[in-house]
């Protein structure tokens, strides 16, 4: 943990998003995740987008955590017409970062407006946020 303390902005964002990716099954383990994959016929779900700002990572003796936005991305089968189609899910979380290196996910939430949606937005993103 005090390796990424003593890292720039830069860096740590990075290694933060490299923490998060590395562990996406935890995430798609966590109850709202799961409930929100099997409820829905799309399969092979990944972790797309991780987001979140230096504002959003919180230091302290024991811990880091940080608060963000992800966008998991599947596929959803048209048995009839043999076409298929990206299916998003969007969400929130903390990851919090223990003094060993540990990473655990909290307070997974889905956000319900869109759930399954189909994606065709090229909606811009910050570069310097997500990862």
């Amino acid at each position: 943990m005090s390796e990424l303390l003593d890292m720039t902005d830069w860096r740590r964002h990075s290694e933060l998003c490299s923490k998060i990716h590395d562990l996406q099954t935890r995430l798609l383990e966590s109850e709202p995740v799961n409930s929100a994959i099997d409820s829905n016929e799309a399969l092979g779900f990944t972790l797309d987008t991780v987001d979140f700002t230096e504002d959003e990572i919180e230091v302290s003796d024991s811990e880091i955590r940080v608060e963000f936005q992800f966008t998991l991305t599947g596929e959803a089968h048209n048995h009839f017409a043999s076409t298929s189609h990206d299916v998003t899910i969007d969400g929130t979380a903390t990851a919090v970062i223990d003094a060993a290196g540990s990473v655990s996910f909290e307070d997974v939430a889905i956000d319900d407006s869109d759930f399954g949606e189909e994606d065709f937005s090229s909606e811009d993103t910050d570069e310097d946020s997500s990862c």
